[in-house]
């Protein structure tokens, strides 16, 4: 009887070891993952810094560009622990050009950029911004 005992209550702590393992392999992937796409959001704020020392060019398309990247960074800086879980959540490949898929997506999703750029440049107002939330140049009739 004491061998029976004995072989069962092995075979029940070998089970709930083999049971809880991979629940504590769950952790540390997830942690690796979160690190993982830290680095690539840090990787993406230098990329997008380095083009932003185009905002002096003498051509409007890169200094256009130049203003969303610096927007963009600005954005990945303010946000990224959200963006990391974001990114854990919805259980994205660690890759570069995925990650940035996902980035871009959430950027874009939250500025318009081409409205911003024309805001600078002084050409429109956005068409979404009410009457009371414009400039006073822009209350005007022009």
């Amino acid at each position: 009887m004491k061998i029976n005992a004995t072989i069962i209550a092995v075979v029940t702590i070998l089970a709930l070891a083999f049971w809880t393992a991979p629940v504590a392999g769950g952790d540390t992937e997830t942690v690796d993952l979160a690190g993982k796409y830290e680095i690539l959001i840090d990787n993406t704020i230098a990329k997008c810094l380095e083009k932003g020392r185009h905002l002096d060019s003498r051509s409007s398309n890169l200094r256009r560009a130049a203003i969303i990247s610096c927007l963009k960074a600005g954005y990945l800086k303010a946000h990224k622990e959200e963006l990391t879980v974001y990114l854990v959540g919805v259980k994205v490949v660690p890759s570069s050009g995925i990650v940035q898929y996902h980035l871009n997506k959430k950027f874009f999703e939250t500025f318009r950029p081409h409205e911003i750029y024309a805001l600078l440049r002084g050409d429109q107002v956005p068409s979404n911004w009410s009457a009371s939330s414009h400039p006073a140049e822009y209350r005007e009739e022009k």
